[in-house]
């Protein structure tokens, strides 16, 4: 018998699978399990759109109903369309008991998994992802499947919930793709799948490098000829790729491999040549594609050259020399030395020999000293004598501030003295004793006559 009103339900936790029920007569009712079958289950599932029968079940497998059982005997072919259009022996013939009610598993029972990206949309080289499946049925306890739509990536997670979380970490350009899921469970000894999920696309971005930091060691300007530090440094997990360093004008490039997320650069003995800005950049090699940074700020090295006050000082090398406060005595006729000197990390440079304010001579510096010999000491050798340093450094010329003056006063020595004294009364003597001469010659003529 048809009843074209008839409705049917099943009564359980769970879409697609419970106790049978069918509605007559406005009251809901179960069906037996007397001949029921797996064709009967067809008719049932494909009513409910359900999908496929996957077990018929008997006894009460999905628990006993209440009040009346209105079918018994059923008897389908598998292709009607409903189950009242079956055969049965008619509503409300039977003997039952709700310990018989009979039931059906069909395969609509897990839905299609639902799947997401966090973050959602195109995400950075090396960024963490996850992907997140999950199931609208109150089936805990399965296993969740994440693959791509090509390769054979392949990953299970078995989860207690009705959803599971797939971390990929670091993501390179070898996972981009499409990612779907899929659930399985077993029911009632059947291992049961679910139909595969929309999918989702993980895209990955160019890797983004931060832009380096770079520093000076020691900072500030530094000295002609001191060893420089200049450190580059990148803040990413991009780790083992290479520095380089450039000077904004000119020539300048060195590169230098890195496993850490640094590297300095020594510059050795700096000179004006070294002088100006610098930048650093940094790159690396990801899935075969190269990628750079953008440029650094600059730091300036300035160079300068600091040069001590020379000393000066006097000396005679046969003793002809007398040094007071107030000025250094030489005698007349004797040898005297001026020698510059300079405490000094530059190369050798010249002296300059200052006399009276101005310049009389120059000479080349031994290690940082010069001396300047005077033979013979005349009156046009006193005065104040002072030195001046001069170095030339990468054809710019220094000097140093000029030295204290020392002042020489040329002397005569006593032997001088004493013999020019004898001369002076030897004159005196001379006409004295040429007088007595004709005297004496004068007395004795007189006396031979």
């Amino acid at each position: 018998m048809v009843q074209k009103d008839a409705q049917i339900r099943l009564v359980h936790s769970m879409e697609c699978a419970g106790r049978v029920e069918i509605y007559h007569n406005n009251i809901w009712g179960t069906v037996c399990d007397d001949g029921w079958d797996f064709n009967d289950a067809e008719v049932v599932c494909r009513e409910l759109g359900c999908g496929a029968a996957l077990h018929a079940s008997n006894s009460a497998h999905f628990g006993p109903g209440t009040g009346r059982i209105w079918l018994s005997g059923v008897d389908c072919s598998g292709s009607e369309i409903s189950l009242s259009e079956c055969k049965h022996s008619g509503f409300g013939n039977n003997n039952c008991e709700h310990s018989q009610d009979a039931g059906v598993l069909c395969s609509g029972i897990l839905p299609k998994p639902r799947i997401s990206l966090n973050p959602a949309g195109e995400v950075n080289w090396g960024q963490d992802v996850s992907i997140n499946c999950s199931i609208s049925a109150d089936l805990l306890g399965g296993t969740f499947i994440l693959m791509k739509a090509s390769g054979s990536f392949r990953e299970t997670q078995t989860s207690s919930t009705n959803s599971a979380t797939f971390n990929i970490l670091k993501v390179n350009f070898d996972d981009e793709g499409s990612y779907r899921c899929q659930f399985e469970k077993s029911i009632l000894i059947k291992k049961l799948t679910s139909p595969l999920s929309d999918s989702v696309r993980l895209s990955v971005a160019a890797a983004s490098l931060p832009k380096p930091s770079i520093s000076m060691n020691p900072a500030g300007e530094v000295n002609w000829g001191q060893d420089v530090g200049i450190t580059c440094s990148i803040s990413t997990q991009l780790l083992g790729g290479t520095f380089i360093l450039q000077k904004t004008s000119g020539s300048f490039r060195e590169n230098q491999t890195s496993s850490t997320n640094s590297a300095t650069f020594n510059v050795h003995r700096v000179d004006f040549d070294k002088e100006g800005l610098y930048q650093c950049q940094y790159q690396t090699m990801i899935s075969g594609l190269d990628f750079r940074s953008p440029l650094s700020n600059s730091v300036r090295l300035s160079i300068s050259v600091h040069l001590q006050k020379p000393s000066i000082s006097l000396t005679s090398p046969d003793g002809g020399l007398v040094l007071s406060p107030e000025a250094s005595q030489v005698t007349r006729g004797s040898s005297f030395v001026i020698t510059c000197s300079i405490n000094s990390s530059y190369p050798d440079g010249h002296f300059f020999l200052i006399f009276s304010g101005s310049s009389i001579t120059s000479k080349s510096a031994v290690d940082h000293s010069a001396s300047f010999n005077f033979p013979v000491a005349e009156y046009k050798h006193q005065g104040n004598y002072s030195c001046v340093y001069e170095v030339t450094l990468s054809t710019r010329k220094f000097n140093s501030t000029e030295t204290e003056s020392i002042s020489v006063v040329i002397k005569l020595s006593l032997v001088l003295l004493v013999s020019a004294a004898v001369k002076i009364l030897l004159l005196l003597l001379v006409p004295v004793l040429s007088v007595v001469f004709l005297i004496c010659r004068k007395r004795r003529r007189q006396l031979d006559i």
